[in-house]
């Protein structure tokens, strides 16, 4: 948060050019015009879902699996391991 304050003011108040303030903080020239964009850091944003092409057939029935091991003793419930070797 500090680095991006001291990047804005420097850009919009002293007017100093975004090449410069890349080299005088040890940034890009990319992420100097991140930060002059945005006044806080933006989060993380998936942009497409998640794709498991080996889990989206059997997704319900290993969620079923852990639903149901929650009532088991933990020795006795299902493992990565036996999820992979169970058919």
């Amino acid at each position: 948060m500090e680095l991006y304050r001291k990047v804005r003011h420097a850009y919009f108040r002293e007017g100093v050019s975004k090449s410069a303030i890349g080299r005088h903080f040890g940034i890009s020239r990319d992420s100097v015009d991140k930060m002059i964009v945005y006044s806080v850091p933006p989060e993380y944003r998936r942009t497409a879902p998640i794709w498991r092409p080996k889990l989206d057939g059997s997704a319900g029935f290993i969620d079923q699996w852990l639903a149901k091991d929650l009532d088991r003793p933990r020795k006795q419930r299902h493992m990565a391991q036996r999820i992979f070797e169970r058919p």
